[in-house]
């Protein structure tokens, strides 16, 4: 009402005349186009899309190999920020992410969230290829061509970045405690659709170095049981070339695709972030309260 700049003894006169009715219905109308922002890209999504399988280890677990991965990484902060959190229906589980600012401490990089932000994810990447337990073939067509990732190829995006370090820094301890959902929310949407619906429904739209850690910490059975499915990183940029135009762009979504032809294998792509596809899907997680980044 307030939209309409009406009051409710004024409402209940008009609605037994029926040309202040259509009267009303146009200032409704009105209002709820001014007040309910609605996404503009809408339209890209794919009416073909199912969604895949897939579920997370225990957090028990996740402090296993996270530990194993990143010795002397600060999990204290897990139980009292896991206690306070509450998973929505639609996540596929809850995550521990290493935060992108311990993983610059460690590995000594300077501005992990803009020029050093590659170099984080190529350690991830190394840290795909060593894994023992994982798959190690066809990975990164950037490796094979000798093309190092570099910040002239992936970035973050801008308003994801500013979500993403506010959260990190509201949250004690070396990683982020998120229900995410990366098979079903957003499959069929392009990534762009998806990043601004998730940005503006309190959501975190995932980078390339967190589904990097996803696929880390997943035993590679319950990839086998997803094989086929492309991973979205909404909340990057890639740097490539769009449709036929001969200049290069920030216009492309890095994605990771799980596949099997006689092994198991993980491969690292980008595509057209305005393209909706039924074969992908971008991940993301729910951002938690504030009292509960706060935990002590």
């Amino acid at each position: 009402l307030k939209g309409m700049k009406m009051r409710f003894s004024q409402l209940q006169k008009p609605l037994s005349n029926s040309r202040k009715v259509q009267i009303l219905k146009l200032r409704f109308q009105e209002a709820i186009e001014e007040f309910a922002e609605l996404n503009p890209f809408r339209t890209e999504i794919s009416d073909q899309a199912r969604p895949f399988r897939g579920w997370l280890p225990t957090i028990v677990a996740q402090v296993v190999r996270l530990g194993a991965f990143f010795p002397g990484i600060d999990l204290s902060q897990v139980d009292s920020l896991s206690t306070v959190l509450t998973r929505p229906p639609n996540a596929d589980g809850i995550i521990l992410f290493p935060k992108i600012s311990y993983l610059g401490k460690l590995w000594n990089v300077d501005d992990p969230y803009g020029k050093g932000y590659y170099i984080i994810c190529t350690k991830l990447f190394e840290l795909l290829i060593a894994a023992d337990d994982l798959f190690r073939t066809d990975f990164f067509y950037e490796f094979k061509s000798g093309q190092i990732v570099d910040e002239d190829h992936v970035r973050i995006c801008a308003e994801v970045k500013d979500n993403l370090i506010a959260l990190e820094n509201a949250t004690k301890g070396d990683v982020l405690v998120m229900p995410i959902n990366y098979t079903s929310m957003y499959v069929g949407w392009s990534p762009r659709a998806a990043r601004w619906e998730a940005v503006h429904y309190d959501q975190l739209p995932l980078v390339v170095a967190q589904v990097a850690v996803i696929l880390l910490i997943m035993p590679p059975n319950t990839l086998l049981g997803s094989y086929g499915i492309a991973i979205d990183c909404p909340g990057d940029e890639w740097y490539g070339f769009v449709s036929t135009s001969s200049q290069r762009t920030w216009l492309r979504c890095p994605y990771f695709r799980v596949s099997y032809s006689g092994r198991l294998t993980l491969t690292l792509s980008d595509k057209i972030s305005n393209v909706p596809d039924e074969n992908h899907v971008s991940a993301v997680g729910f951002l938690p309260p504030v009292s509960a980044s706060k935990a002590a």
